[in-house]
C-alpha cells in the first residue's frame, strides 16, 4: 500500500486491513480535484468494495448495471492476477506478515495461512467467481483465443495448478515449514536482490 504524506505508518502493510477504503478515499479526492463528473467517486467506490473480501458484493447496490458489471469484472481480475501469478504459492509468507502488520491476520503462522488457503479457495473463491460476479472470467478464454490464438483460459489453468500444488505440498510436509520451504523455491520480482 502506499503512503501518503500525512501517513505516521512506517510501510504500507499497516493499512491492510482498510486498504480498499484508502484507496476509494484517494479516488474520492483525485476525482474532486479534477473536471470529471462527481459521480464516479461513487461509481470507483462500488467497483473497488468488490475486491473487498470482508464484503459481499450483492449486499451492496450498484449505482447501475454497467457498474455492477465492471465490479464483477474488477473483483474477478484481483482475483485471477493473484492467485494465478506463478509466484502465488511463494507470496503467502508475505501475505502473512502483511496482514500481521496491518492486525488482519487470522493464522498464527504462515504455514497456517498455507493449509487454509486451498480450503479459502474451493470455497470463498470459486463461488466469488461463478456466482457472485457471474462466472464474467469465462471471458478469459475469448481473450486467450482472440490475442493469442490459444484455446485454453491460462489464468484459470494456473490458479488450478497453484491450488494443486499446494495441496500435494501440504500432503507431503504436513506441518514442517522446511520441507514446504524446499518446493518453493520461486523468488518473486519484488523479492529479488
Amino acid at each position: 500500500m502506499l503512503l501518503s504524506d500525512s501517513d505516521t505508518a512506517l510501510t504500507g502493510s499497516e493499512y491492510f486491513r482498510y486498504h480498499e477504503e484508502r484507496s476509494i478515499t484517494f479516488v474520492q479526492r483525485y476525482i474532486s480535484r479534477t473536471a470529471l463528473p462527481s459521480i464516479y467517486a461513487g461509481n470507483c467506490a462500488y467497483i473497488i468494495r468488490c475486491t473487498d473480501f470482508d464484503l459481499d458484493p450483492r449486499s451492496l447496490t450498484p449505482p447501475s448495471e454497467e457498474i455492477k458489471l465492471a465490479g464483477q469484472v474488477v473483483g474477478s481480475a484481483d482475483i485471477l492476477a493473484q492467485m494465478a501469478d506463478r509466484y502465488y504459492l511463494e507470496s503467502l509468507p508475505l501475505l502473512f506478515q502483511e496482514q500481521k502488520e496491518g492486525a488482519a491476520h487470522t493464522y498464527a503462522t504462515p504455514l497456517e495461512l498455507m493449509q487454509r488457503t486451498t480450503h479459502f479457495f474451493h470455497t470463498t473463491i470459486e463461488e466469488r467467481l461463478q456466482t457472485i460476479f457471474s462466472d464474467v472470467s469465462r471471458a478469459m478464454s475469448s481473450h486467450f483465443r482472440e490475442r493469442w490464438g490459444i484455446e485454453k483460459d491460462l489464468y484459470a489453468e494456473n490458479m488450478q495448478k497453484n491450488v494443486r500444488y499446494l495441496e500435494t505440498i501440504i500432503e507431503r510436509c504436513k506441518s514442517e515449514q522446511r520441507c514446504i520451504e524446499g518446493y518453493l523455491r520461486r523468488t518473486p520480482p519484488a523479492c529479488s536482490s
